[in-house]
C-alpha cells in the first residue's frame, strides 16, 4: 500500500497506523510500543527522536494493528464486524433483524484471532453451512471409526438439557472419556462438520453461538456426506 486509504481499505485502524507512524525514528525511552493519540501526545518529547535509519516493517503494523483491536470492547468492532460481513454478503443490507446479541458473541469470539478487520470475512461459517470440507483437514482428522464417534456424539448432544458451552463440554469431554480417547478425536471432526475447515475460536463456545439446532444439522450433514470409506484411514 502506498496511501493511508489503502490500509484502511485493508482493515487497519487509524489507530494503528498513526501509533506504527509515530515509532519510525522516535523512542518513548523504554519498552512500551502500543500507545493511543492522547499517550503519544503525553509521552512525546524531542529527546526521543533518532537519527538512525528507520525501517517500515509492515508485519509489526500488521501486530500493532491486532493489538489495537484487541484493546477494543466487542461493541466497539460491531459495527466494523457487520461492515465485513455485510460488503462479502453474509449479512443483508439491512441487519436490523439480526440479533445483536449474537453478533456481539461472534465478534468476542473472533478478536483474540483478528488482526485486521477484514478477518471477520473469513467466518462465513457463522452465517451459513459448510458446502465443502478442507482436504487437509479430512486427512487428518477424519478417519474409519470417525463416523461410529461421531453418531455416539449427536446422540449425547441430542439429550442435554442446555445447549452452553459447558453443557456442550462436558458433553463432549464425558463420552470422550468413556471412549478411553482424548477429547481431540472428537473436537476436530466435528469442528470440520461445522464449519468446513480445521482451524477457529473455540469449539464448545462456537457451537454455543451456532445453537443446537444448527449445530446437529451440521453434524448429521457431515455424516451424510463425508463418507469414511473415501478418506484415508
Amino acid at each position: 500500500a502506498t496511501t493511508v486509504g489503502e490500509y484502511a481499505e485493508q482493515g487497519y485502524l487509524k489507530e494503528a497506523v498513526v501509533n506504527f507512524l509515530a515509532l519510525l525514528g522516535w523512542s518513548p525511552g523504554d519498552e512500551r510500543e502500543i500507545f493511543t493519540l492522547d499517550e503519544l501526545v503525553d509521552t512525546f518529547s524531542v529527546e526521543g527522536l533518532s537519527s538512525r535509519d528507520t525501517v517500515f516493517d509492515e508485519k509489526k503494523l500488521l501486530w500493532l494493528n491486532g493489538e489495537h483491536i484487541r484493546r477494543k470492547t466487542p461493541a466497539e468492532l460491531l459495527p466494523a464486524a457487520v461492515a465485513e460481513w455485510t460488503e462479502a454478503g453474509y449479512l443483508p443490507e439491512d441487519a436490523t433483524d439480526v440479533d445483536r446479541q449474537t453478533l456481539l458473541q461472534i465478534v468476542e469470539l473472533l478478536q483474540p484471532r483478528v488482526e485486521k478487520l477484514d478477518d471477520f470475512r473469513l467466518t462465513d461459517y457463522f452465517f451459513k453451512d459448510p458446502d465443502t470440507y478442507d482436504d487437509a483437514a479430512l486427512k487428518k482428522h477424519w478417519k474409519t471409526d470417525t463416523v461410529e464417534r461421531m453418531t455416539a456424539l449427536i446422540g449425547r448432544l441430542e439429550k442435554l438439557e442446555g445447549f452452553s458451552e459447558r453443557d456442550v463440554e462436558g458433553a463432549v469431554r464425558t463420552i470422550a472419556g468413556e471412549s478411553g480417547l482424548s477429547a481431540s478425536k472428537f473436537i476436530h471432526p466435528t469442528r470440520l462438520m461445522l464449519c468446513g475447515v480445521g482451524h477457529g475460536p473455540g469449539l464448545f463456545e462456537l457451537m454455543e453461538v451456532l445453537g443446537r439446532e444448527t449445530s446437529l444439522r451440521r453434524m448429521r450433514r457431515g455424516l451424510e456426506v463425508l463418507s469414511p470409506e473415501t478418506q484415508l484411514t
